[in-house]
């Protein structure tokens, strides 16, 4: 398995990765897509290479009668800095840990002294990576933002928002959060210069994003044709394709249909998958909103605009979002289900207020299907119905996903109470 990570996965991707950042060095021509595909390729070869070592390390350990430790526990599903230093070379953290960390005074002498011997720790592991001042500020960063963790998980420990962010929508948020601010720190530690760096993220952040403004030609050879190519069909076509998040409010539906059914047959079942395309409307909702600003700025020159779509698009998802910290109150089950479902049932008035707001309002979203308002090219249609069938199976998945869980959930909650009486007699 390491001789397969090493040898296809991460010199695979290597080639891609190197080109994009060995263009940035010689200040060529870079496009958005094709930053943000470098710096990915960059951040996955670094795992799957380092990885792959440590795997074929372990093997031959073991084939040797040695049992070496392992180095690598899933670090790109932390849900924080902190938490990816627990997975990401475990040994690397270990060491800092014992002979810089602590010997510095660890988090004996109060918060301050704590998020500073951070700091430290980080900025010579920076150093030991190399002699460069790209290591220096590659160590600079995390440091700044292990304590920058710290502090927010001191402040949030045993409190309400500690449990909101432990459900599984924001818990997986918070994974995409993390790896985003990773992936931006890997940039400036495969950078051979400070310069290169600054122009990766110049790309990355400020594009160009289009084909027009990049000047280039779709049939232009090697790099700046690939470039081309990216630029043509992610803002073109991708990102209009997006289009199929509306499908949270086939989320929202199911959320309005499980209520009345829990109300009217008093089925925990139904109050469970209530639940859980709340979750998934919520995670959907959020990466709507989130993503429609990205495509905002570089499209409207503006990150937000208070047109009714948006409002209420933003109204929805605050309101579902305050539907799922009503549920993770301290409350009797049935009170808590009965509050839940008639929540569930009044929070839907604004469902339809969404889907008609292009229709009611002047609006600068078109009616997509309509005859009026704007409308599809004819060869987008065929992009829609494509993103709209993917993302409906996504959304089935991961609702089946997380019903299973309450289900099992509930089960277990069953079964604990039922010894709990059997002891009790």
């Amino acid at each position: 398995m390491g001789m397969v990570k090493k040898v296809l996965l991460a010199d695979s991707i290597a080639l891609y990765a190197d080109s994009v950042f060995n263009a940035a060095e010689k200040a060529f021509p870079l496009s958005g897509g094709e930053a943000w595909l470098g710096s990915l390729c960059y951040t996955f070869q670094l795992y799957f290479d380092f990885s792959g070592y440590t795997d074929m390390a372990v093997g031959l350990g073991l084939m040797l009668g040695l049992k070496l430790p392992e180095n690598f526990d899933s670090p790109y599903k932390s849900t924080g800095i902190v938490d990816f230093w627990r997975r990401w070379h475990i040994t690397l953290s270990s060491w800092l840990r014992d002979f810089l960390y602590i010997p510095l005074g660890g988090n004996r002498q109060g918060r301050f002294m704590q998020y500073r011997n951070l700091f430290l720790t980080m900025l010579i592991g920076g150093a030991w990576h190399g002699a460069g001042w790209t290591f220096i500020v590659w160590g600079a960063l995390h440091g700044s933002m292990l304590s920058i963790n710290h502090f927010f998980r001191a402040c949030i420990k045993g409190k309400a928002l500690e449990r909101i962010l432990a459900l599984a929508p924001l818990r997986l948020c918070s994974i995409l959060f993390t790896f985003f601010c990773i992936n931006l720190c890997w940039v400036v530690f495969r950078a051979l210069t400070i310069e290169g760096a600054g122009r990766m993220y110049k790309a990355m952040f400020a594009g160009p994003f289009t084909r027009e403004a990049a000047g280039l030609s779709a049939t232009t050879d090697g790099l700046t044709g690939f470039a081309a190519m990216v630029a043509r069909w992610l803002p073109n076509n991708y990102i209009q394709g997006w289009i199929p998040f509306a499908l949270l409010l086939v989320s929202f539906f199911v959320v309005f249909g499980s209520s009345v059914a829990y109300l009217w047959r008093r089925n925990p079942a139904a109050d469970r998958l209530a639940a859980a395309a709340a979750e998934v409307g919520v995670l959907l909702g959020g990466l709507a909103l989130v993503t429609g600003m990205l495509w905002a700025r570089r499209s409207w020159g503006v990150w937000w605009t208070w047109d009714p779509r948006l409002t209420t698009t933003l109204i929805m998802w605050f309101v579902y979002a305050g539907y799922l910290v009503l549920r993770g109150l301290d409350l009797p089950p049935q009170r808590r289900n009965t509050v839940c479902a008639v929540v569930g049932v009044v929070a839907f008035l604004d469902v339809p207020l969404v889907f008609l707001s292009a229709r009611i309002w002047r609006s600068i979203h078109p009616a997509v299907f309509g005859n009026k308002g704007g409308g599809l090219e004819p060869e987008m249609r065929l992009t829609v119905i494509a993103c709209v069938i993917s993302f409906g199976l996504l959304w089935a998945g991961l609702v089946w996903i997380r019903k299973r869980q309450l289900d099992l959930a509930a089960r277990l909650d069953a079964l604990q109470q039922n010894r709990l009486m059997q002891e009790g007699l």
